[in-house]
């Protein structure tokens, strides 16, 4: 009788932990414990519409809310804290934008505080290019601080020597030709050192520029363009530059070749990929996005040996993935406030 008491106990606790696994509702953290195994390693439902991807940075992961910061473990993303904006940014408690841009996290080599910036928008509100958000741990909010110059797209600062180096580029949209570093922040780029400039036919994914953990240099990814428009193979590069090896434009670090149907309708001299996602860590490449031909499909490459090793479907509708720090996890924000881990290693 104990036993059979036991299975509608079991099959009781099952359907309450896949209406949670389903939809980000709720903490999702004991899946190992009743024997559910499966690429979601964790999730969580914040109560607050997202307005960010996430970034994983010395582990922990920050995403943006309508109304501040959150700050979560990277292994336990139920344990977090929260940085209310200390002023107004301008978004609706029920902010919605179908698309939600990426963000670099740095440690102020000065106060050693932890500083989030935005790379790129889609929206006429919130967080702008540049805009940067201290995470204050004493008075526990996220201070809002614009760039000197709104001109141009401003990345971060990169420590040099204990000197301070400004990346930015030409805003120019999803994709720019040029990348420079100059040690005034409000200087034009054009006045700075170059890291890359536009060689037909290679552009720069202005969304793949992500700093390196350290804080000293920069990642970004290129697309060789073609030389017509239409549906192709994509062959992108990855390139890393760092202040100890003098800004050194020579070598591509990696690079993948796309072999799937591929839109190229953004028209420079030659056709690009426009609306091709990428996130690049020390290793892999996550590509998404509507350029593809199953835009419902994310693909993971080891850019280092050129090897495809992961297509699966986007997790949920409305999520935005985001590759871990190293290896092949991918931290997935939902618009409607949730965030979850899944680990594909």
């Amino acid at each position: 009788m104990e036993k059979l008491i036991r299975i509608p106990m079991l099959i009781l606790t099952l359907l309450l932990a896949s209406c949670e696994y389903l939809g980000f509702d709720g903490y999702i953290n004991q899946l190992g414990e009743i024997g559910i195994n499966h690429e979601l390693a964790d999730a969580v439902s914040l109560g607050q519409h997202l307005v960010s991807r996430p970034r994983e940075f010395n582990g922990r992961v920050y995403v943006l809310g309508t109304r501040g910061v959150y700050v979560l473990r990277a292994s336990k993303l139920s344990s977090y804290q929260y940085y209310p904006y200390s002023q107004d940014l301008g978004y609706e408690r029920d902010f919605w934008e179908d698309r939600l841009p990426p963000i670099n996290c740095y440690r102020d080599p000065v106060s050693g505080r932890v500083v989030v910036n935005a790379v790129t928008f889609y929206n006429d509100r919130g967080i702008k290019p540049g805009d940067t958000l201290i995470i204050d741990e004493d008075t526990g909010t996220a201070l809002y601080d614009p760039p000197a110059s709104t001109g141009n797209l401003f990345i971060g600062p990169i420590t040099s020597g204990g000197s301070m180096n400004y990346v930015m580029t030409y805003w120019n949209g999803e994709i720019t030709g040029d990348v420079f570093w100059n040690s005034v922040e409000d200087s034009s780029p054009g006045s700075g050192t170059q890291a890359r400039s536009y060689t037909d036919p290679e552009l720069i994914f202005t969304r793949s520029i992500s700093l390196t953990p350290a804080g000293t240099g920069i990642r970004f990814v290129t697309q060789i363009g073609t030389s017509f428009g239409g549906s192709s193979p994509a062959q992108l590069q990855v390139y890393e530059f760092d202040a100890a090896d003098d800004w050194s434009t020579d070598v591509s670090i990696g690079g993948v070749y796309v072999n799937e149907a591929v839109r190229h309708d953004y028209i420079w001299t030659s056709y690009f990929s426009g609306n091709l996602n990428v996130s690049v860590n020390n290793r892999y490449m996550l590509i998404w996005g509507e350029d593809l031909e199953d835009e419902e499909t994310m693909l993971i490459y080891d850019y280092l040996t050129g090897e495809r090793r992961l297509k699966v479907d986007i997790p949920g509708n409305e999520t935005f993935p985001e590759l871990a720090e190293s290896g092949m996890d991918i931290f997935v924000t939902s618009i409607r406030g949730g965030v979850a881990r899944y680990d594909y290693d």
